[in-house]
């Protein structure tokens, strides 16, 4: 069996490939920067190694020169269109190169066999034409603005630094974790901290007397307002509240504050509720809402210190259809994930927290080996996985994510996953009573409440997947309102290879000839289907492959019940 690196620092370039690549009969390696690319190679041998040519620690180009030591080694690079960095690439007499947007996954599979069956070759210079064609670095509306021009990696991080510093943590939070992980703390040794922060104690005993509550008694003192919130869930409550007010001009950027905060906590939440699912030990179970309350606070640093080019970024990504994570990596050189750990090691939390926060964008191998710090980070991508289908709040990017294989990792059984999803809906309610006490803020419809708005009506779908339980979209619906088990206007078939479609779409037709029932189908695809697809017969279809978002799959249902004109089409890394 031929064995493939795949080196790429973004999760949603390198997941999809790898994928893709293990279907195909490929034996996988992945690494996500250029010195763990190193080592995989000189460790392994692959036969063929696909390059990410912009990486930290170590760029593709410089882990290039040092591979093409390594004996009977293909190698395609992954770049974008810049002349200069092609000719270098030419340079160095690689075996291949891809323009980033410019190629589908069965003309990669094409070459990579093209490539293993023949003997080593190197490229020769590139044409114009190879210029010419490609993507000019703009939205599809000619009003758009262009992409930002990239960045020096030296220059953001020292910009992240500056933005860290000034919004520091106060010594209050790390006081009251401190309290709460120590098992002899009482209630009014936490009060005694919280008074010591004015603005805080008001915010607290607003939340204890909210209507989350429902207690007929008003908490009159801060104490009333300790004891009626819990041990349990002051330090949570306490580092929600402090965390969002160091953020107060994202907005300029284009983040919506109220929103990303939903999804934050609801992050925060989810994990907590999954830790309990799958009996992690209490001392992990504690660090969990603190990694998931803060996985994404990198991306507000970028936000606040970029406010014009973040708010490109925002615009540009749901028109091109591209990963949020890799225009940053384009532009800042660095993704909201790195941004997240110089902040949480800065601040002095935790290096577990911050390990977990921070590698909730890995893929399962990464997690694996990062040991301890990987068990929770698998939980905190797991709930962040779950959250995104679940439409709680908005991170700013958004996109469905697969959840099986985290899942299947984590050790939580599809029941229980739903379950802590039920729950976790109601749990979220709770929220409102964050922003009630922020009174500046005015309150904003649901993310949820504004896709199923997309749509006139509300369509019935029913969705086909090998585990339900596991299925982003089927979470997603329920959330929307559309599952509501009678005969479906659209059915959606919800697959990661070309088998398991094939398969489902099969058991769809023959379900649909036996009741009479044929309605439109909507196919999405986790991973590439290698060979292509065989659409449904005497039926209207639409595909979605590779990088699934909310407004993509909400428009295409809209379309198949002959509301808009479709707008979809399949993605490529």
């Amino acid at each position: 069996m031929k064995r493939i690196l795949i080196a790429d620092d973004l999760a949603i370039v390198r997941e999809p490939i790898e994928i893709a690549l293990r279907h195909a009969g490929y034996e996988t390696l992945a690494a996500r920067d250029g010195r763990e690319a190193l080592k995989l190679a000189q460790q392994h041998r692959p036969d063929l190694v696909i390059l990410d040519v912009e990486m930290p620690n170590m760029s593709g180009l410089e882990c290039l020169r040092v591979m093409r030591t390594l004996e009977d080694t293909r190698i395609i690079l992954t770049v974008h269109a810049e002349r200069s960095t092609v000719q270098q690439i030419v340079a160095c007499g690689v075996a291949g190169y891809l323009l980033k947007g410019r190629f589908s996954f069965p003309e990669l599979l094409a070459k990579i066999k093209a490539l293993l069956e023949a003997a080593p070759v190197h490229v020769s210079e590139p044409s114009p034409g190879d210029f010419a064609a490609a993507p000019s670095p703009r939205c599809e509306a000619d009003d758009a603005p262009a992409i930002p021009a990239p960045k020096r990696r030296p220059e953001v991080l020292e910009r992240i630094a500056e933005e860290t510093s000034l919004r520091a943590i106060p010594p209050v939070l790390h006081h009251i974790l401190s309290l709460v992980n120590n098992r002899s703390t009482t209630l009014d040794e936490i009060a005694q901290v919280v008074r010591q922060d004015q603005a805080l104690a008001v915010r607290i005993l607003k939340f204890a007397n909210s209507s989350f509550f429902r207690s007929e008694k008003r908490a009159e003192t801060l104490l009333d307002a300790v004891h009626r919130i819990g041990l349990s869930s002051i330090g949570n409550i306490v580092a929600a509240l402090v965390t969002m007010e160091q953020f107060t001009s994202a907005e300029r950027s284009g983040l919506v504050p109220q929103y990303f905060w939903e999804h934050s906590l609801a992050v925060g939440a989810v994990a907590e509720e999954i830790g309990q699912a799958v009996q992690l030990e209490a001392v992990d179970q504690e660090m969990l809402f603190l990694a998931g309350l803060m996985h994404d606070v990198g991306r507000m640093l970028l936000a606040t210190a970029y406010p014009e080019e973040y708010g490109v970024l925002l615009e540009v990504a749901p028109r091109q259809r591209a990963s949020l994570g890799a225009l940053e990596r384009r532009v800042f050189r660095v993704t909201h994930a790195e941004a997240t750990r110089h902040a949480l090691i800065s601040w002095k939390l935790a290096s577990a927290v911050a390990t977990a926060a921070s590698l909730h964008d890995g893929t399962i191998d990464e997690l694996r080996r990062a040991g301890s710090p990987g068990k929770t980070g698998m939980i905190v991508a797991l709930a962040d996985r779950l959250t995104h289908a679940l439409i709680i709040g908005h991170s700013g990017d958004g996109t469905l994510l697969p959840i099986r294989e985290c899942a299947r990792a984590v050790g939580i059984t599809e029941e229980a996953l739903q379950r802590v999803a039920d729950r976790i809906v109601e749990r979220m309610q709770d929220q409102i009573f964050f922003y009630a006490s922020r009174e500046y803020q005015p309150m904003a419809g649901t993310v949820a409440e504004q896709l199923a708005a997309r749509v006139a009506g509300a369509p019935t779908v029913s969705v086909r997947a090998s585990t339900p339980g596991f299925d982003p979209l089927a979470h997603f619906f329920r959330r929307l309102g559309w599952m509501t088990g009678g005969a479906p206007d659209v059915e959606i078939v919800s697959a990661s290879s070309r088998s398991e479609c094939d398969r489902l779409v099969k058991e769809a037709v023959d379900a649909r000839s036996r009741t009479g029932h044929a309605c439109p189908m909507l196919v999405c695809a986790w991973a590439p289907l290698e060979g292509g697809f065989t659409p449904p017969p005497e039926r209207p279809f639409r595909m979605i492959e590779g990088v699934i978002r909310y407004e993509d799959v909400v428009d295409a249902v809209a379309t198949l019940i002959g509301q808009k004109k479709s707008a979809v089409e399949p993605v490529a890394v």
